[in-house]
């Protein structure tokens, strides 16, 4: 199935038939929560699926938002400890958002699947999460309940209206956009600014996160240097390759990120001398 047609044609389905989800199915959606996106690639989640009647029935007795009865009902939750861990209690919210693209992963997954879903926040957290046993650093956030469906709900009416999209540069500008003054998009003001909000941001950020604005604004000074010194472009050019690779590898936790760094500092050095 296209993405495209699991967007636009996924409904909230909160009547269902009688018909059981296989674990194997469930599995699969569940796989395809955890492969959403989540800021510093933390992972701040727990997913929880429900599948036997009387624990069905558990959640349904805590949760006035779930109508009709699914076959299975997934808790999202917030792993607080995970985060508590990586002293990110500032970043908290981002959690929240993290959990909620999950959450969107898994009822598009669903609907490929044939089954359908609903999204849940109609319910009592703390009294649920002790009906169920959870760990007490386990949050729940979200439910969806899940079950197949024997008609989809109408698609309701979309408010286009609250699209906005800026004018190109080859279009009539607006008259905000006009007030824009030009050392907006001059360079040093554009550097200025990336630095500034990163030490403001990185307060709530993970330290490492310091590292990264670093080499990316020296990404950016290597962009600059190429489009403005052509003699110079090959050089800035391939110290940009150098930075860039660091950043990606020390991201994700690769010591190799070292090498690339002192490749980009020789490079340097022809640069300054040439």
């Amino acid at each position: 199935m296209e993405v495209g047609k699991a967007i636009f044609e996924r409904r909230s389905v909160r009547f269902f038939n009688e018909r059981q989800i296989d674990t194997s199915i469930l599995r699969e959606i569940l796989i395809a929560g955890i492969y959403a996106p989540s800021a510093g690639n933390l992972q701040p989640w727990e997913f929880y699926c429900y599948c036997q009647p009387d624990s069905v029935d558990r959640i349904r007795s805590v949760s006035p938002g779930i109508m009709g009865k699914p076959k299975a009902i997934i808790v999202a939750c917030v792993n607080e400890k995970k985060i508590k861990e990586q002293k990110l209690e500032k970043w908290a919210s981002n959690a929240i958002i993290d959990v909620s693209m999950a959450c969107q992963n898994m009822m598009l997954k669903a609907f490929e699947l044939g089954v359908g879903s609903c999204p849940v926040t109609s319910f009592e957290n703390d009294t649920l999460a002790k009906a169920l046993a959870l760990p007490s650093y386990v949050k729940p956030l979200i439910l969806i309940a899940l079950g197949y469906y024997d008609k989809l709900p109408q698609t309701p009416p979309r408010d286009e209206s609250v699209i906005h999209i800026e004018t190109r540069s080859c279009d009539k500008p607006s008259q905000e956009q006009a007030k824009i003054p030009e050392g907006a998009i001059n360079f040093a003001t554009e550097i200025l600014g990336f630095l500034v909000t990163s030490a403001k941001i990185n307060t709530r950020e993970p330290p490492s996160y310091a590292i990264m604005r670093l080499l990316e604004a020296a990404s950016k000074i290597c962009e600059y240097l190429a489009s403005s010194h052509p003699e110079r472009r090959d050089i800035s050019e391939s110290i940009k390759n150098e930075l860039d690779t660091a950043s990606s590898l020390y991201f994700i936790g690769d010591d190799n990120y070292i090498s690339h760094l002192e490749k980009a500092l020789e490079q340097y050095l022809h640069l300054l001398s040439s």
